[in-house]
């Protein structure tokens, strides 16, 4: 039982099993904070404490390790911060530490925290990678018809289009000065005898 402790002290009672850890610092509870990672948790322990500075190595933390609503388990002693890997995306982890000594506890452990781990970028963005994918492929197919279809039904007017203007050279500008006279035409006309008839001889 937890009695006479000092202030900050927190009963936690999942199951009607009542357990006590610390929320305000106290030389005898472990500092923890979380970063959480795709695929992973680091726990960041601090060595800069009291225990740590008069036991050195016989002093470590002991963090227990769970997903959140199920019983912590031991998870590994340390005398440094604890990568964990291997922890399921899209869940949430959760851990508690406590100092030991020699192998034993001592003091309180601290409150559990809780983090949830973040799925990978890949797996957030692969919405948007299909549409980067889709619509570039979407738009090539679609201009390529279109370009299909002009050249097809429209070949001639653009033809037609793509002609160089008609101009006349500058050469037979020079020729503008000659005066051309045409020739006169005989206002009367030649006759003929029309023939009705032909005789052998």
């Amino acid at each position: 039982m937890c009695l006479g402790e000092p202030p900050g002290l927190v009963w936690i009672c999942p199951d009607l099993q009542c357990a006590c850890c610390a929320l305000s610092d106290d030389s005898c509870t472990p500092v923890v904070d979380l970063t959480a990672q795709p695929g992973s948790l680091m726990v960041h322990l601090s060595s800069d404490n009291d225990l740590a500075k008069e036991h050195a190595d016989h002093a470590k933390h002991r963090v227990y390790l769970g997903k959140e609503g199920e019983k912590l388990k031991l998870f590994k002693d340390s005398v440094a911060s604890v990568p964990i890997n291997g922890l399921q995306e899209g869940e949430r982890y959760c851990v508690k530490v406590q100092y030991i000594y020699l192998g034993y506890p001592v003091g309180l452990p601290s409150c559990t925290k809780c983090e949830l781990i973040p799925k990978t970028k890949h797996e957030l963005n692969q919405a948007e990678i299909s549409v980067a994918v889709v619509v570039p492929v979407a738009c090539v197919v679609i201009l390529g018809l279109l370009m299909a279809y002009v050249l097809i039904f429209h070949f001639k007017k653009i033809k037609r289009l793509m002609q160089p203007p008609c101009k006349i050279p500058e050469d037979l500008f020079q020729f503008s000065s000659y005066v051309h006279h045409p020739l006169p035409t005989s206002p009367s006309e030649e006759q003929f005898d029309v023939i009705t008839c032909i005789t052998p001889q």
